[in-house]
């Protein structure tokens, strides 16, 4: 199977393969997305996990916040957010890159 990762997000992984009945199964397809959102997360700074976690709704973060919201639940201005946001997705891209599920 062959994964092929949107360049604009790499949270979100899209797959351009036909539909297989092997993958019915997708313990082990949950465990390696799982596994690859930790090693992304690993290269980000505290701050940045926290605001990656609470925009996508990971770890503690019960549901996906908007950058408003964001921004209100830490007291910091909205482009402050975005902009933190932008230079996390650079280290995630990087990493990808690097692992090689980045075209």
């Amino acid at each position: 199977m062959s994964q092929y990762y949107d360049v604009y997000d790499v949270m979100t992984p899209v797959c351009y393969d036909d539909y297989d009945e092997s993958y019915e199964d997708n313990t082990d397809n949950e465990i390696d997305a799982i596994q690859l959102v930790t090693k992304f997360l690993d290269v980000l700074t505290p701050r940045q996990k926290e605001i990656m976690c609470m925009k996508y709704g990971l770890k503690n973060c019960s549901y996906p916040m908007t950058n408003r919201e964001i921004a209100t639940s830490l007291s910091v201005s909205l482009s402050w957010v975005w902009t933190t946001q932008e230079y996390a997705l650079c280290r995630i891209r990087r990493k990808a890159r690097k692992m090689g599920l980045l075209l």
